[in-house]
């Protein structure tokens, strides 16, 4: 059943530094532990499901189950991710039935747009500030050859031009002279995508 892989793929896992969170993970899954005293009360699988009727229909109303109770698409792709390698598991050293044509797909996750304080761009600077000397992890001074002075001043202004035109760094790099302008002091940076 359901409930004995995802039990004995937790057993494999019991010294793990992720082992803790796995349950958690599963007991939401089968709405075990403090999530079966939850209101309102999660969908959850049942543990006697046989691993062959794990299908991608009962993944789908997973996912849209959770979705109704407000879940991110990243937390859900957790739950998902762990169906799928108790699934693998089960099906390619375990021996057990299961069905062939199920799939996991992952909803896309949307990362959001963060962006710095001015408190946070001014300490960023001032640690990759190039004129300030550079100190060893006990607070003395680090010789630094030329080339790594550059390549601190490489990097000093790189990341200056990232904060000054919201540019992707990818964006950047790639750039072409001909887009730079260095006697208007301008840069043309084309997107063939918007954000």
């Amino acid at each position: 059943t359901l409930g004995e892989a995802v039990d004995r793929y937790l057993q494999s896992m019991a010294n793990s530094n992720g082992h803790r969170n796995l349950v958690i993970k599963a007991g939401k899954l089968f709405g075990d532990g403090h999530w079966q005293d939850r209101k309102p009360r999660l969908f959850h699988l049942s543990r006697s499901l046989p691993l062959s009727k794990l299908t991608t229909a009962v993944i789908s109303d997973l996912r849209t189950a959770r979705m109704k109770e407000g879940m991110k698409n990243a937390t859900i792709n957790l739950e998902v991710k762990l169906l799928q390698r108790v699934w693998n598991l089960a099906r390619t050293e375990w021996g057990y039935l299961v069905d062939m044509e199920a799939t996991f797909p992952v909803a896309k996750y949307q990362p959001k747009t963060r962006y710095l304080s001015a408190e946070e761009e001014q300490r960023l600077l001032d640690e990759l500030d190039p004129t300030k000397e550079p100190l060893d992890s006990l607070a003395r001074p680090l010789f630094l050859s030329e080339m790594q002075q550059r390549r601190r001043q490489d990097q000093f202004d790189l990341v200056i031009l990232l904060l000054d035109t919201g540019a992707l760094v990818q964006e950047i790099v790639t750039l072409p002279w001909s887009a730079v302008d260095l006697e208007e002091g301008t840069v043309e940076v084309y997107r063939s995508t918007t954000k």
